[in-house]
């Protein structure tokens, strides 16, 4: 599972809000589930001229290019800041970071959907 990265605890925060919602609808204190859009952020980054998804501080201190993207259940884009850590990288190579985020990003989703729909469909 994808969680090495501190934007991976955005993302497990809202899972907590999601099941504690679920919780004050078994209680009877809430009547329904409200629609929520989740939205999930990963980190991707070129480490040795490889990408890498989900980076741990050993990886992201080490990496040439790194990028955090945040994305919504519904495929729309919220934020993408990049970086080169020392030599500017090539368009490619945003591109395939871009693909791994998205990627890992839907992955992350799965973990929603896994146990109950959302507002939008990824």
């Amino acid at each position: 599972m994808l969680m090495g990265h501190p934007n991976s605890k955005y993302y497990r925060g809202g899972l907590a809000v999601r099941d504690a919602l679920k919780k004050l609808v078994a209680e009877k204190k809430l009547e329904n589930l409200p629609e929520i859009l989740p939205v999930a952020a990963i980190s991707v980054g070129i480490v040795g001229g490889i990408p890498l998804l989900d980076l741990d501080y050993s990886e992201d201190s080490a990496a040439e290019a790194d990028a955090n993207f945040v994305m919504s259940a519904d495929g729309r884009w919220i934020e993408i800041q990049s970086t080169a850590e020392g030599i500017p990288f090539a368009g490619d190579a945003f591109l395939t970071m871009m693909g791994f985020a998205e990627k890992g990003i839907r992955e992350l989703f799965s973990l929603w959907k896994e146990e109950g729909q959302y507002a939008q469909e990824a």
